[in-house]
């Protein structure tokens, strides 16, 4: 009779326990990771509305009473007004974080 060629179950446990160990120490990395980046979007959104009221302020000599003006003018869009799904807040004529 010959003896088939076949991965033992001791082999298999091992390997499953090697992916697991490789699961179990790169999703919370993952989490962090995409906790930064969204956050750095944020960022970014604040920084682009600040541009799109300096721009305001130099064509109109004023700055805006709201960020819907800046909608009006049509510096930005609707969207761009928002992070995380908070809406940007506007205090002392500058874009802050929710």
């Amino acid at each position: 009779m010959k003896k088939r060629a076949a991965f033992t179950l001791i082999e298999m446990m091992v390997v499953v326990l090697i992916l697991s160990y490789f699961l179990i120490t790169t999703i919370p990395n993952l989490y962090h990771i995409l906790n930064l980046a969204s956050s750095k979007t944020c960022e970014g959104q604040v920084n682009l509305v600040n541009a799109a009221i300096l721009q305001y302020k130099m064509e109109y000599q004023q700055y805006p009473q709201s960020l819907d003006s800046l909608i009006h003018h049509q510096s930005v869009e609707e969207e761009q007004l928002y992070c995380d799904g908070e809406r940007i807040r506007y205090e002392n004529f500058k874009a802050k974080k929710p």
